[in-house]
């Protein structure tokens, strides 16, 4: 058999059986020294090697050219990897689903899948990296780890080692150090240096003019036509708009300042809309909803507090995570950082506050001290104390007592009243070890009521360490009538009575008071204890009326029988005046 006829009748031997004959077939051509045709498939082949059809080569094989792989598949856990270039995928292990072309292209590749590096040595580093697209000379060359990247041109990308979601397109652009986020470069040398940004075009000699709506810009951004702005905007001149629209998460900046800006936050209650004017108002802002914030870093830190007013300069500056509070006025808020419910009106109104809850404070400085105090409410001008709990101070310059205390008007006033009398809670179900132990007629006799006059002026300087501007004198206040808080306390206490008319003081800067309306109470006893000695008293004088009634009659009695004895003894004498006349008469006739 010649060696035309052998090989050109190997088309009807099986395909594999052909290729393994062509070593066998190649070598003996070497021996002899010809030049013959082998043909697969065909009868007249034109080349040394001439296949009609195609050639299959088996998964986790390789084609090689001088004992180099060039072209390989690669077959992990039911998904290929084409690998396709001397040493391209060489350390791949468990990756799938990837295609590297070119010299050395993602030869460290491990684990990492889904990617696609084409060019010489593109993407050489990746170990873990996924889903990242290099194309170009050295493209993504030090990327280990990161992920969804898109780099194409020479050295697109070359610095990028573990940042992901980046873009680089064109000769060296891409981000300056590895570790970038979502940034981006597009251009000559275009370079991005921080993450959440996008470039266009390099800087200095490189930089571009870009073009929208023109093939000519004359500036660094030329847009001919009808302009829709949806994000921030920085403009560095004179700006005269006739009207503006601001869509959703856009910026109206002023000098690069941002001082018109709304934000929209999705959750799984719907979409919300917060609303910030003024410089650096609401910057920090993540996930809070529903907010308000007006004037120079009113409300800058919030975080995630929602359903927040702060209106004023600094107003909120510091929440956070404070939710529902309403701040109006210069620095109103300012320290609150993550109490809630709080409404607070005024200059520097509740400025100090921090974690305090349901406060509501109006007026210049009210509630000014308070940090972490809850439910209060301090009404006027510099009103209210540091740290209370449910206390009420209305008036200016008004103190609050202590925790649940109520305090309406300050020093200065000299009566407070209205067109009904107060009321207080007396109800049988929720009294408890009711005892009738309240001293009478012991305690009220021995209370000394007295006049006076308060001196106003030291009172204003005992609490507020602060003369009594346009003060009278003592001499000059209207005398008043009560009695003497310690004297009663001294009183109460021999008694060893708890007397809750004696209102003590509540700090060293706090004085006593009287609660007169209790008053009422020990003198309902003594008025009782008195009514029972009356009555008593009223018991034994009728017993004597009685007696004294029996002893007249008695009296009487006696009278009548004297009398009747006396009648009787002048009766007597008359029958002894007549018995005796006879007598009388014979002895005178003798």
């Amino acid at each position: 058999m010649s060696n035309a006829k052998y090989f050109t009748s190997m088309h009807a031997l099986p395909k594999r059986s052909c290729i393994l004959l062509l070593s066998l077939l190649l070598s003996q051509m070497a021996l002899a020294q010809t030049e013959p045709r082998l043909g697969v498939n065909t009868t007249t082949p034109q080349h040394t090697l001439d296949v009609n059809g195609a050639i299959n080569i088996a998964p986790d094989s390789a084609y090689q050219i001088n004992g180099t792989p060039v072209l390989q598949t690669q077959v992990v856990n039911g998904f290929t990897n084409l690998f396709l270039g001397p040493e391209a995928g060489q350390s791949n292990t468990t990756g799938n689903r990837n295609h590297f072309s070119g010299y050395q292209a993602g030869a460290s590749n491990t684990t990492g899948q889904e990617n696609y590096f084409s060019g010489f040595q593109a993407g050489l580093n990746n170990t873990t990296g996924f889903a990242n697209h290099f194309g170009g000379y050295l493209a993504g060359f030090s990327n280990t780890t990161g992920e969804f990247n898109h780099f194409s041109g020479f050295l697109a990308g070359g610095v990028n080692t573990t940042g992901s979601r980046n873009l680089a397109i064109g000769y060296q652009a891409g981000p300056t150090v590895g570790d970038l986020t979502n940034a981006g470069a597009i251009g000559y040398r275009a370079q991005v240096s921080k993450s959440n940004a996008l470039v266009l075009g390099g800087t200095g000699q490189f930089a571009v003019q870009v073009g929208i709506g023109t093939s000519s810009p004359e500036y660094t951004l030329d847009v001919q036509g009808t302009t829709g702005l949806n994000g921030d905007v920085t403009i560095e001149g004179k700006l005269t708009p006739r009207s503006i629209d601001l869509p959703a998460d856009s910026a109206y900046q002023i000098n690069g300042t941002p001082v018109l800006r709304t934000q929209q936050v999705t959750n799984r209650f719907g979409t919300f809309t917060n609303f910030y004017l003024g410089p650096e108002a609401g910057q920090n802002n993540t996930t809070g909803r529903e907010n308000y914030f007006s004037g120079y870093q009113a409300g800058q830190n919030n975080t995630t507090g929602r359903s927040n007013h702060f209106s004023g300069n600094i107003a909120g500056r510091a929440n956070t995570t404070g939710q529902e509070n309403h701040f109006v006025g210069f620095r109103a808020g300012a320290a609150n950082t993550t109490g809630g419910y709080n409404h607070f009106s005024g200059y520097r109104a509740g400025q100090s506050n921090t974690t305090g809850n349901s406060n509501y404070f109006s007026g210049f400085l009210a509630g000014g001290v308070n940090t972490t105090g809850s439910d209060n409410v301090y009404i006027g001008f510099q009103a209210g104390s540091g740290n209370r709990t449910n206390a009420i101070a209305i008036g200016a310059n008004v103190n609050a007592r202590g925790n649940n205390t109520v305090t309406i008007g300050n020093s200065r006033h000299t009566s407070i009243g209205g067109y009904q009398p107060w009321s207080n809670l007396s109800d049988g179900r929720f009294k408890r070890e009711v005892a009738e132990d309240v001293p009478g007629l012991d305690f009220v006799t021995r209370l000394r009521p007295v006049s006076y006059r308060v001196d106003r002026a030291a009172l204003q300087a005992f609490l507020k360490g602060e003369e009594l501007e346009n003060g009278k004198t003592a001499q000059e206040q209207p005398r008043e009538t009560g009695f003497i808080a310690q004297e009663v306390e001294e009183l109460a206490d021999a008694l060893g009575y708890d007397f809750n008319g004696i209102i003590q003081p509540q700090s060293e800067n706090d004085h006593y008071q009287l609660s007169y309306a209790t008053f009422v109470v020990p003198l309902v006893q003594a008025v009782q204890e008195q009514q029972e000695l009356i009555e008593q008293q009223q018991t034994q004088i009728e017993a004597l009326q009685a007696e004294n009634a029996r002893l007249t009659q008695q009296n009487t009695s006696q009278q009548a029988q004297l009398d009747q004895l006396g009648s009787l003894q002048q009766r007597l004498q008359a029958l002894e005046n007549v018995v005796n006349l006879p007598t009388e008469a014979s002895a005178s006739n003798q």
